[in-house]
């Protein structure tokens, strides 16, 4: 998919979400930036937003205009009422923070509830009859604190009320943005008929002894009763598993009379709660509140669930240690054993890092209650996923052959950063996973099979990787959640590259950062924009092309702030720089930069730091800075020896490379030490015929040559 093609695609559908009335994602909104629509009901939509001055997620409403009503006298009307609900304080009641217009459109900010409304609460929790009412008496203390500003819903059903993860009960939408309309107007869309009082029916006006009878309607429905049959037979709520006196506040409240039914809110609240001594599993906790209301929310007796550290997260690690250090010992290779010692460090901290942050993560949320259950559960899934990648490349050492074992301590240099799972802003942003539990083991299915590509290719297994990508996209395409759809296409990309299919790789890459800017995965996308560049070095396109492409990735990086990948990207594009566009400053500061956030994120002993300081020698090497790149060149060695072995590749190509600065410094003798070395590490593992070997035999030779010894170099 060309540039070209992306942003007419964005363009084409912006106009269709515009057509509709709705939204884009990624809109202003004065200082909010619109995420995604998450409903639509008699007020208009509603979106999730995130608010940069506050850094918040909060919920965009823009209100629906009456079709036959002057626009300007609309919103300001819109606009009044709205700053008279505004002041509405009350806990169980949705707050309502800011007011304003977007695009002659009324919008409110209220709080976005890390929850459900009553009728998903029921399908997601499948809550008790005593926890049903509870919640209910939660929302008629907000109902009644509304009632005593002079303000009634008029619109009072399960849909309008949430329930967050901490319990708390919020009434929301109001009869707001259609007040001025005559009751007799509910088929033009104000109201709900199947909630409404029978005088709201008649059409007379809704008082707050209506908001009575739609709250024991909901209440009634919440508990299984049809309603369609209650009105005709009050008789029904007999049958529901409650006590006497709640049946009786039940009945009352839904008499058809208004002044038959409770003085108050209050009155029916209290009512409907049951004498402490009937009370089981729950408790009713009052509190003072405005004008004496009592703010009632649902409080367990048991104390908050614990987080205990998981011991042995990882079943492949834990189970099949001993069957992996077999497995890379059969290959009789010499240098397998050196290659097991090097991998079970990384893999055992990897192992306490994930245990420690999944630990923080769930007492955040489940002690502290400093954390949101939605952002509990994006972390966990963030984490589960980084686990399954630890054990899918375990699974493959678990049949390791020779080419594996060459790989593996490269490969287990790429485990996954766990910071991703750390970043509470990155992964709000991101559009949420369909839920339920079909949908949750069809992504835990599918986040294996990535998985397993992706430790396929860490360990050299392209072909492979490829086979398994074309295997699952079906299933990822009909998954349809942007995100892993946006991962999938990066890791079809890198592949690909590996392969050196280079056109394939730019649209599978190209097709990630179009996926991922919908899904609001920004890393995903700055990975598929720096992958294109990167594939647009490889294969030699021309510079304005390459700087493009660093461009736009350098642009995401700004916005998503993720220190990892830039250090990543500086590396990359001063390389580039100083390799192919001979700009050897700008290549040189890159990588100075690159190397001081990789010895800060990564430690100085890392191998990924010394990968960095290998390119940073070199850099001073074309500089001009001998001396310099000397010293770098000797930390790299030790950094590389440290992480991969004297029998890695790596080590003898860096080997080579400080031997060569050595000679050129006049310092043969030295380098002839560390070339030696070197050369029979890779005649031992590797035979002398070896590229990475026989380079290291020409620079010995060069060596000898500098020092006039042409016998010897001969």
């Amino acid at each position: 998919m060309s540039e070209n093609t992306t942003q007419q695609i964005d363009e084409r559908r912006t106009l269709l979400e515009r057509a509709d009335g709705s939204i884009p994602n990624g809109t202003r909104v004065s200082r909010l930036v619109v995420l995604r629509q998450i409903g639509e009901g008699g007020m208009g939509r509603v979106y999730s937003a995130y608010d940069e001055a506050l850094n918040r997620r909060v919920c965009l409403k823009f209100l629906k205009q009456e079709q036959d009503e002057d626009s300007a006298l609309a919103n300001s009307r819109l606009m009044s009422e709205a700053r008279a609900l505004a002041q509405l304080s009350h806990p169980q009641i949705l707050p309502i923070y800011d007011v304003g217009l977007h695009e002659d459109r009324v919008y409110l900010v209220t709080e976005y509830v890390d929850g459900w409304n009553f009728n998903q609460w029921l399908d997601h929790v499948e809550p008790s009859h005593e926890q049903i009412i509870a919640a209910y008496a939660g929302a008629g203390v907000g109902l009644a604190a509304a009632h005593q500003q002079g303000i009634v819903h008029r619109d009072f059903k399960p849909d309008n009320v949430m329930i967050g993860r901490d319990d708390r009960v919020r009434v929301m939408d109001f009869g707001l943005a259609l007040s001025s309309k005559s009751d007799k107007d509910h088929s033009d869309g104000f109201g709900t008929p199947h909630f409404m009082a029978p005088e709201q029916l008649r059409g007379e006006a809704a008082t707050a002894l209506s908001d009575q009878y739609s709250y024991c309607l909901s209440v009634a429905a919440n508990l299984g009763v049809e309603l369609d049959e209650l009105r005709e037979k009050p008789e029904l709520l007999k049958a529901l598993p409650l006590l006497d006196q709640q049946i009786a506040a039940l009945r009352q409240g839904l008499a058809l009379d208004p002044a038959q039914r409770f003085p108050s809110m209050d009155a029916l609240v209290a009512a409907l709660t049951p004498p402490r001594k009937e009370r089981n599993r729950y408790a009713y906790i009052a509190a003072a509140g405005i004008a004496g209301s009592a703010a009632i929310g649902l409080h367990y007796y048991s104390q908050p669930p614990l987080c205990p550290i998981e011991a042995s997260p990882s079943v492949v690690w834990n189970e099949q240690r001993g069957a992996i250090r077999q497995a890379f010992l059969a290959t009789d290779l010499t240098y397998a054993g050196d290659a097991w010692e090097r991998i079970t460090p990384p893999v055992d901290r990897f192992l306490s890092s994930w245990t420690s942050q999944r630990q923080s993560t769930c007492q955040a949320t489940k002690v502290q209650h400093v954390q949101s259950g939605e952002l509990l559960d994006r972390r966990m899934i963030c984490l589960d996923s980084k686990l399954r990648q630890l054990d899918a490349l375990g699974s493959i050492f678990a049949s390791a052959d020779a080419q594996i074992v060459t790989n593996a301590t490269q490969a287990i240099q790429k485990l996954p950063d766990l910071a991703d799972c750390a970043d509470a802003e990155a992964l709000l942003l991101r559009a949420p996973l369909p839920s339920g539990p079909a949908q949750a083991e069809s992504y835990r299915q599918l986040d294996e099979q990535l998985s397993a590509a992706w430790a396929d290719r860490q360990a050299g297994r392209y072909a492979a990787a490829i086979e398994r990508l074309d295997e699952i996209k079906p299933a990822v395409d009909g998954f349809a959640h942007l995100p892993t759809q946006a991962r999938y296409e990066v890791q079809r990309g890198d592949t690909l590259v590996e392969l050196a299919e280079h056109e394939p790789a730019i649209v599978a890459f190209d097709r990630a950062q179009f996926l991922a800017l919908i899904g609001g995965d920004l890393g995903v996308a700055a990975d598929g924009t720096l992958g294109t560049a990167y594939t647009h070095v490889v294969k030699g396109s021309d510079q304005s092309t390459i700087e493009n492409w660093y461009a736009k990735t350098d642009q995401l990086l700004d916005r998503l702030g993720d220190r990892s990948r830039r250090a990543t990207w500086a590396a990359e594009y001063g390389q580039y720089l100083i390799i192919n566009a001979d700009e050897v400053e700008r290549g040189l500061a890159q990588l100075e930069f690159a190397l001081a956030e990789s010895t800060e994120l990564r430690g100085a002993d890392s191998p990924r730091t010394a990968n960095v300081r290998r390119s940073y020698s070199w850099a001073l090497h074309r500089n001009g800075d001998l001396p310099a790149a000397i010293e770098q060149a000797a930390l790299a060695l030790q950094g590389v020896e440290a992480g991969y072995g004297r029998f890695h590749n790596a080590f003898l190509t860096t080997s080579s490379n400080y031997a060569t600065l050595l000679t050129t410094n006049n310092q043969v003798d030295e380098a002839l030490v560390v070339l030696e070395r070197a050369y029979a590490a890779g005649v031992e593992s590797v035979g002398a015929y070896h590229p990475d070997v026989l380079m290291l035999g020409f620079t010995w030779g060069f060596s000898l040559y500098q020092s006039e010894r042409y016998a010897e170099a001969l």
